[in-house]
């Protein structure tokens, strides 16, 4: 089913430069109860696999522009009355929802895009396959779908109080696909993001007092060993497994790179299948060429008016050296296989 695709080349890599060195600006935040928004910001979809920099860039957008970013995840930014706030009276019950109560504007004002946050779909940690493997109509659902919170009513007074009979602490919801106008994909270094993700599982079983996993090479072969033996039979029953059998088993943690190459492979198809202007950010962009990546994104958002500088960018660990040459080279295969010419042309520089 997928087209070919080009044989990698060795491309020279750019030599880093680092970020400025100017201290930033501290923005001016005041709550945002009483400013209204426009009646339909145009959004722009900051899409990342978690672990990919989603935090660094709204926050890097909402220091300079001193205005809030959206995210689909209201339950998540309640205000303090328990309430997801969304980006205007008309979509309150589908999102999306403001990200920050403190900042003293509204962003995707005056021909801006609403930088808004999705991660759309099959991006599960530490599960198997039925969780994870999506169609190009399932993926795109996800990036329309979020959550908003349900211990929020509004009394006879208009006056909003929490709801302390909720059973659950937020609803599913999903707006609409006309208000998306364009997106920024954001992606990171496969081998970084893997490990990433795997620290953050491993803390997340710590504070259960389940198995203790420690965050060294040691302690992420040990994890891969588990997890790589947990799904053998619903990996039996997919294609796409048994016919990389023998290339699965050379990679260690290898679901977590095929739950990474699909989401990426999806979200170039959801990309050109709503047919929206996409911005590609990789992640060490800000650190190789950080000034030139700012403007080119506050550009892309079409944000002229600037109120503070950047804060300083720190660039995350590498773990390339949990991995062999040999596991490396066979993760770079499997991407080849399971990628379109597009999202390979994408991901082609970490191999």
């Amino acid at each position: 089913q997928q087209s070919p695709t080009p044989k990698r080349k060795q491309n020279p890599k750019p030599k880093p430069s680092r970020p400025p060195s100017r201290a930033p600006t501290t923005p001016t935040k005041k709550p945002l109860a009483n400013i209204k928004s426009a009646s339909q910001p145009q959004i722009a979809w900051l899409m990342s696999f978690p672990n990919s920099g989603t935090s660094y860039t709204s926050k890097l957008v909402r220091t300079i522009t001193n205005s809030s970013t959206a995210t689909n995840y209201g339950a998540s930014t309640r205000d303090e009355y328990g309430c997801s706030r969304p980006i205007a009276d008309k979509y309150a019950e589908t999102g999306p929802f403001w990200q920050s109560n403190t900042y003293s504007q509204l962003g995707g004002q005056n021909g801006e895009y609403l930088l808004t946050k999705t991660h759309c779909g099959g991006y599960c940690n530490g599960c198997g396959p039925s969780q994870y493997f999506e169609t190009l109509a399932t993926f795109q659902e996800g990036c329309l779908t979020g959550k908003r919170s349900n211990r929020c009513r509004r009394d006879v007074n208009g006056e909003r109080i929490m709801n302390s009979k909720a059973k659950t602490s937020y609803d599913v919801v999903q707006y609409n696909a006309s208000l998306v106008r364009r997106a920024v994909h954001v992606i990171r270094n496969p081998f970084d993001n893997v490990v990433s993700r795997f620290h953050l599982k491993a803390k997340e079983l710590r504070a259960r007092n389940r198995e203790n996993y420690d965050n060294s090479k040691e302690g992420f072969r040990r994890w891969c060993a588990y997890i790589d033996g947990s799904f053998v039979e619903q990996e039996a029953a997919l294609k796409a497994f048994s016919s990389r059998r023998k290339l699965l088993d050379r990679i260690p943690c290898h679901a977590d790179f095929v739950r990474y190459l699909l989401w990426h492979h999806y979200a170039e198809r959801t990309q050109s299948s709503l047919n929206i202007p996409t911005l590609v950010l990789h992640y060490e962009e800000y650190y190789a060429s950080f000034n030139a990546t700012v403007d080119t994104l506050m550009a892309f958002l079409n944000i002229e008016l600037t109120k503070n500088s950047p804060e300083k960018f720190e660039i995350g660990k590498t773990y390339r050296d949990y991995f062999t040459s040999s596991e490396k080279e066979a993760v770079a295969e499997l991407a080849e296989s399971i990628s379109s010419n597009i999202t390979w042309q994408r991901l082609e520089r970490y191999f």
